[in-house]
């Protein structure tokens, strides 16, 4: 049986992809910024820094502007008033309508 703590083959190469993907992604953007705009930037240790840092600033400050539902509630946003008759909401569907369509007449 498992333990909760022990790592599993799993968690690892999550783990060793996930390192991989935080070096890669500076030098990544940095080859995209190069292609689209020809800015000439050289590929150094010095701007792959500064590509990390500016991805790490971003995610920083975008992570909270997600559409997330953790703090949803429910009784807050759909609380009933007990004096509004449901009934005020009802509609009568077309196909189920009591006047007959010309068509229906000349039949």
């Amino acid at each position: 049986m498992a333990k909760e703590n022990e790592l599993t083959a799993g968690d690892i190469i999550s783990s060793l992809l996930n390192v991989v993907a935080y070096i890669i992604s500076p030098i990544l953007l940095i080859w995209a910024v190069n292609t689209l705009f020809i800015c000439g930037i050289p590929m150094s240790f010095k701007t792959w820094l500064a590509g990390f840092v500016l991805i790490m600033l971003l995610k920083f400050h975008l992570r909270g502007t997600g559409n997330s539902y953790e703090n949803y509630d429910d009784e807050y946003y759909y609380e009933e008033d007990d004096d509004e008759k449901d009934d005020e909401y009802e509609y009568e569907e077309p196909h189920k309508s009591k006047k007959k369509s010309p068509s229906d007449e000349s039949r």
